[in-house]
């Protein structure tokens, strides 16, 4: 029997153990992404080209100050990371949203999903 490297308990459970094989996780990629681009964000080699912290500002001055980054962004690279924190999800749904409804963002990554330092207080938008 195989050690479970998770609880590190003997014996099969529902946790993967060392000799099982890991199943892939498919991610849906906008056009222009390449598989490098997609693997370096699943691997955490994944470093944005900018970044904003809005922690501290109120939910409107903190999208103004997202529209200006984004607009200097876009100029400067393809991607922006946005730390909004956790809180209430309010400026988290914003920001979000923003992204979603934007021209100038081809696509936004959620944080939690892509397992990023910061889990649910980060989007990445891609320019």
């Amino acid at each position: 029997m195989a050690r479970n490297y998770r609880t590190g308990s003997l014996g099969r459970d529902r946790a993967l153990t060392h000799d099982e094989p890991r199943t892939r996780r498919v991610v849906r990629r906008a056009p222009g992404f390449t598989n490098d681009r997609v693997s370096s964000v699943m691997t955490s080699r994944f470093q944005p080209d900018d970044s904003i912290d809005l922690h501290g500002y109120s939910p409107d001055a903190a999208m103004e100050q997202l529209r200006r980054r984004v607009e200097t962004s876009r100029r400067k690279g393809s991607s922006l990371e946005v730390v909004h924190g956790h809180g209430r999800y309010i400026l988290r749904d914003r920001v979000r949203e923003y992204g979603l409804h934007s021209p100038l963002v081809k696509q936004v990554w959620n944080g939690e999903d892509l397992f990023l330092p910061g889990g649910g207080g980060v989007t990445v938008f891609f320019f």
